[in-house]
């Protein structure tokens, strides 16, 4: 499986300079700044596809994993894997609708289509 950070998330982190993983959290306004354009937009895209063949290759798996652990009653464990398909999965299937999703002191979505700005998902009030 690969357990790496993110494609978009780290071609965000380095297009708006952030050089050091620890200084991300003082780059947040410059992050819900950020904006998909024409510049940006094919790299996200391609960013974005890598992810989510990731995602799916451990979606996959982790199904994969879980049927083989059911039938070896081995349950709890297999109940967990399934937990993870479905987490990857999902991911993937928004990926596939270009919407990513990012880090920044909360959960945000990136639609990645021009002028698109991140959107806070993680808190009842979903202000950028």
């Amino acid at each position: 499986m690969n357990f790496d950070r993110f494609r978009v998330q780290t071609f965000i982190e380095e297009d708006l300079g952030c050089k050091d993983i620890k200084e991300w959290n003082s780059y947040l306004e410059q992050f819900k700044s950020f904006k998909v354009n024409s510049t940006n937009k094919e790299n996200l895209l391609s960013a974005l596809k890598d992810d989510c063949a990731d995602l799916y290759f451990n979606g996959v798996l982790s199904l994969a994993e879980s049927i083989s652990g059911l039938y070896n009653n081995r349950h709890s464990w297999s109940v967990t894997k399934i937990y993870y398909a479905v987490f990857y999965l999902l991911k993937c299937s928004h990926g596939t609708n270009k919407i990513a999703f990012l880090k920044n002191k909360g959960i945000y979505t990136l639609k990645i289509d021009d002028n698109e700005l991140p959107i806070k998902r993680d808190k009842k009030n979903t202000n950028r």
